[in-house]
């Protein structure tokens, strides 16, 4: 009989703690990485109606900030920057193994501009007179399947002094 009453009051406290939604809201907070989050969003409805809440989200990034998946090492200039990834933990290990960081498509004339939460700002040099960099464009590594969006072109300009 005792062993029976053991695993039901296991259970009851189980069910004490997650059907407190203070206490499983910060549960889902203290998941490590977002992979988790969606994972865990994925248990029940409810579950879910927690993880996606505007608040929630807003504190779940707070605490767990973005991560560097790696960086682009240029050696010479005739080819094209080599990424590096860095060490992960397995969850993102994985999206770093799936993305696309490859620049060898865009060209020999390719240069970097910047990059910003997860995306490439790319640009190429035409053969303008003052060396004006055009097409610019937004890639995005993480997501293969997506074109590279290409910008309009930036319009020359020229200063006339009187």
């Amino acid at each position: 009989m005792e062993g029976k009453r053991a695993p039901a009051a296991a259970a009851a406290a189980i069910s004490a703690v997650l059907d407190d939604d203070d206490l499983l809201g910060e549960i889902l907070l203290r998941l490590a990485f977002p992979t988790s989050l969606v994972r865990a969003a994925l248990v029940c409805k409810r579950w879910l109606l927690h993880a996606a809440a505007p608040a929630f989200l807003r504190r779940f990034r707070g605490l767990h900030q973005p991560s560097l998946l790696g960086f682009y090492v240029v050696s010479t200039a005739i080819h094209p920057p080599r990424f590096v990834a860095l060490p992960q933990p397995p969850e993102l290990a994985d999206v770093v193994r799936r993305g696309s960081f490859d620049l060898d498509s865009l060209g020999p004339d390719r240069f970097d501009l910047d990059c910003w939460n997860g995306l490439l700002l790319l640009s190429t040099f035409e053969m303008y007179p003052d060396r004006t960099m055009n097409p610019t464009r937004v890639r995005c590594p993480l997501y293969p399947a997506r074109d590279t969006a290409i910008l309009p072109t930036v319009p020359i300009t020229s200063i006339h002094h009187d």
